[in-house]
């Protein structure tokens, strides 16, 4: 939940992603694209972007303006958990049998980095 939009993010058994307005109790974006049950989800301080992880291994930055898919990738083992830094330079995951966290450093800081919309049937790739 956001509380600067009033903005509710819902994970759904068939793998859907729900963003609700509850000011208006109306559905205002549905996100699909996991192959496997969506495991935890954050939204970025400013409301802009919603990350969600799944069993499918996959991470995925959707942007709420444009209810598109803006970003994916691969993981070797199933993020369980993220959260934002209070600032959204960094993104912290925990992941299926691994100790620790692991920090994602947000790519905008270090290089122009395009925001158009990834292809509906993008496959995202594993990170090195």
């Amino acid at each position: 939940y956001i509380w600067s939009s009033s903005m509710l993010a819902i994970a759904c058994d068939h793998f859907k992603v729900l963003v609700v307005d509850t000011d208006t109790k109306r559905i205002v974006r549905i996100f699909r694209g996991h192959s496997g049950r969506v495991t935890d989800m954050a939204f970025s301080p400013d409301g802009r972007w919603l990350v969600t992880s799944g069993m499918d291994c996959s991470i995925r930055t959707w942007d709420l303006p444009s209810g598109r898919l803006i970003d994916s990738f691969l993981v070797e083992s199933a993020a369980t958990s993220l959260a934002f830094s209070p600032t959204g330079d960094f993104l912290a995951s925990t992941h299926l049998d691994d100790l620790g966290i692991f920090l994602w450093s947000n790519k905008t800081l270090y290089s122009h980095v395009s925001l158009r919309p990834l292809p509906i049937d993008h496959a995202p790739s594993l990170l090195d």
